[in-house]
């Protein structure tokens, strides 16, 4: 069928049709209710870069910001926004490398060899990441109740095992750049919650300047 994807005019400021079947899910009040524009707006205005971050690199990740926030109308928007976050975050990894003295600015590396870089280098401690936290705690209780009726410590491991910050560094530094080429390259489908994108590359272009900024968020989507 030929269809034209181009959203009619007369329809540009409805919500695109799947942001009525996603729900949000209140952890701290288990509640469940529709989400809103209202809620979308509230978890892109958090994912809001610091001043200590250079303008231009705030700059460049508004545009992921902004892309995201126009999904609720588009529903497409939402694997361009998170190409462009992947894209900031190798801008500030760049930026970073710049800073240093010395090593070689001819020697320009991709994301994955900027991202090794950054780890080997302590710019960025993967422990810190929301992401990471929220991993590492699920498992830790996951053994705790799994040893609580093992006898044997290690079956407990097997049921339950703990995060490695080091290999978890490494499938960041894997991961990260498979999504952004697949993004870049063209594909249909959208690599996870673009939100989470966001803030995971949030999180590591805070960490490669001077301060610190810590964001718990309070609400999922389901």
């Amino acid at each position: 069928m030929d269809e034209d994807r181009l959203k009619p005019l007369d329809k540009l400021m409805e919500p695109a049709g799947i942001n009525a079947a996603i729900a949000r899910a209140n952890l701290a009040k288990g509640t469940v209710k529709q989400k809103t524009l209202a809620d979308h707006y509230g978890d892109i205005s958090a994912t809001r870069l610091p001043p200590m971050v250079p303008e231009d690199i705030r700059s460049h990740f508004d545009i992921a910001r902004n892309l995201l926030l126009y999904s609720w109308f588009v529903w497409e928007f939402r694997p361009v926004a998170q190409l462009y976050a992947y894209v900031s975050l190798e801008l500030a990894l760049r930026t970073r490398v710049h800073l240093a003295d010395d090593i070689d600015e001819r020697d320009r590396p991709g994301l994955h060899g900027l991202l090794s870089l950054a780890l080997e280098r302590g710019w960025l401690d993967v422990t810190a990441l929301s992401e990471y936290k929220l991993i590492d705690a699920n498992q830790k209780a996951a053994f705790e109740r799994w040893a609580a009726v093992s006898e044997d410590q290690q079956t407990a491991l097997n049921w339950a095992p703990q995060v490695d910050p080091r290999e978890y560094a490494a499938e960041l530094a894997r991961y990260m750049p498979f999504v952004r080429n697949d993004l870049a390259h063209g594909t249909a489908w959208t690599p996870g919650n673009p939100i989470g994108t966001l803030m995971t590359c949030r999180e590591l272009i805070i960490q490669l300047f001077p301060g610190h900024v810590k964001s718990t968020p309070q609400s999922a989507d389901a």
